[in-house]
């Protein structure tokens, strides 16, 4: 997992929001993820109280199987700059992008 850096708190907008949330969800383009273990790691994360049990949960999840480690990777990158309710928004949100985009695939 990359190494975590504080470089700020910014509070984002819901459109910014959504557009981060979105822009992970695409990037995901692993295979043999498992949705469940996405979902209890988000669990974990919206949790916590402070970024640093954010962080914890983040890294709890890293080593497992099914879970995308450039996605909690780039979730790091983003807890680095952004405040602790944005981050938990942008990572519910981009659960529900991914599980979107995998409804629309699997309909092709």
């Amino acid at each position: 997992m990359r190494s975590f850096e504080q470089r700020g708190d910014k509070v984002l907008s819901s459109q910014a929001v959504s557009q981060a949330a979105r822009k992970l969800a695409g990037d995901i383009k692993e295979r043999n993820i498992v949705t469940n273990k996405l979902k209890q790691m988000g669990a974990h994360v919206t949790a916590a109280r402070d970024k640093w049990e954010a962080l914890a949960a983040l890294a709890r999840f890293y080593p497992r199987g099914g879970i995308p480690k450039a996605y909690v990777d780039a979730l790091v990158a983003h807890l680095e700059t952004t405040d602790l309710r944005s981050f938990k928004q942008i990572m519910a949100q981009s659960l529900i992008f991914y599980e979107a985009n995998q409804v629309k695939k699997s309909r092709r």
